[in-house]
């Protein structure tokens, strides 16, 4: 699929914005589930029911809960008086942005889809009455409609965390609790090329080596502070990539923590001469993430001009 652009807003202070993460059902786990599920996806939209409250592009919360509360006092049976519903319809309508991440579940135990949002909320009677009568289910219409760029997959989240609600908004940490990873194939093997026989060296040899040359001394014991204090990091904050599920390293008694290296957000080979290093100067990447930001710098991008270059091109591509 097209990748979206503009994976990266400007928000206060000139710092980027990212994209937030929602969890939307597109229907009851139920017949003619499915049928529904694959109009959305053949239509690249996820929508939800509530039809008669009509259009709520523009309203506040409190306009659209009022709205819900006249249909419930009717004695509609898919409105209750008790419900978070109007609230996600207003989140539905005013927080789901463009570059949103979009997952699609099908009950509480599995995720079927995911993508981005190209265009935000609004409301379509007409197309909400399409996938039900392709299904010739009796009378019923979703016309509060998003459109999302999927790519199907299947995740059981059984032992993940609960969704409840039918539009749910969940951390970075939930979403990387996931596994997916970002993009699919930045750890694919390469493929191995042909043996070229030209191609040799030799190594091993032993000699001595005296140097005498100036170091930046970097302090030993703030970094076994800082890496004790994140012990339990899971993925990398850049690429998303988490090695104990990766590599499997509980099976040798290697944690993540060993895999991350700690990164100074201000190279220590600028400094002239020693100063104080606080927590906020410092983070724990992967390795090719620690390389590839030092080597940005080295191009002149500053802190922001980074995060905006590796987001863009380490996010998922759809």
């Amino acid at each position: 699929m097209e990748r979206a652009k503009n994976l990266i807003t400007v928000g206060e202070n000139n710092e980027p914005k990212r994209e937030r993460i929602w969890v939307i059902s597109p229907y009851h786990n139920r017949s003619p589930f499915d049928k529904v599920w694959e109009f959305d996806k053949k239509n690249n939209l996820i929508a939800i029911g509530w039809a008669e409250l009509g259009d709520l592009s523009g309203l506040s919360n409190d306009e659209i809960y009022h709205r819900y509360i006249k249909e419930a006092k009717k004695g509609n049976k898919d409105y209750k008086v008790h419900s978070q519903a109007p609230t996600f319809l207003y989140d539905f309508y005013n927080k789901i942005n463009i570059d949103d991440i979009v997952i699609a579940r099908q009950g509480w135990q599995k995720i079927i889809g995911i993508g981005r949002v190209t265009r935000q909320a609004y409301f379509d009677k007409k197309k909400g009455e399409e996938p039900f009568k392709i299904t010739k289910s009796k009378a019923k219409i979703y016309p509060h409609i998003i459109d999302v760029n999927w790519k199907e997959i299947s995740i059981d989240l059984r032992n993940m965390f609960h969704v409840e609600n039918t539009v749910s908004e969940i951390s970075i940490d939930k979403f990387n609790d996931l596994g997916i990873k970002k993009p699919a194939s930045i750890y694919k093997s390469v493929e191995r090329q042909d043996h070229d026989p030209s191609l040799e060296g030799i190594e091993g040899a032993m000699r001595q080596k005296i140097s005498n040359h100036f170091i930046h001394e970097r302090d030993r014991k703030f970094v076994k502070t800082y890496k004790d204090k994140f012990r339990n990091i899971k993925s990398c904050p850049k690429c998303g990539i988490q090695p104990e599920s990766l590599y499997g390293l509980d099976e040798y008694g290697i944690k993540a923590i060993d895999f991350f290296e700690l990164h100074h957000k201000e190279p220590i080979s600028q400094k002239k001469e020693k100063s104080k290093v606080i927590e906020e100067d410092v983070e724990l990447l992967c390795p090719n993430c620690h390389t590839m930001v030092h080597k940005l710098m080295s191009k002149g991008l500053n802190t922001s001009q980074i995060e905006e270059y590796l987001y863009d091109k380490l996010a998922i591509p759809f």
